[in-house]
């Protein structure tokens, strides 16, 4: 099966969705929401549509800063 430009695994829309629940705990009221939204229809369909980086990258440092503080939180 040949990958497009688009298609995410299976792997790829658990992070985003790990994502979303973090950024609502991370960051309360509007922001955290506002975030939760916008990855959760990354992982939904936005990827078919976007081409840039930005919520990829915004997913992955919301991850590692969730990481960093269960590690400081040791």
């Amino acid at each position: 099966m040949t990958r497009t430009l688009g298609d995410m695994t299976f792997a790829e829309q658990t992070d985003l969705r790990a994502a979303a629940l973090r950024a609502r705990r991370m960051y309360p009221g509007e922001i955290g929401e506002l975030l939760h939204r916008e990855l959760l229809a990354y992982a939904d369909f936005g990827h078919r549509f976007s081409r840039d980086a930005l919520i990829p990258g915004l997913a992955t440092r919301i991850l590692a800063e969730a990481q960093d503080s269960r590690v400081r939180g040791s």
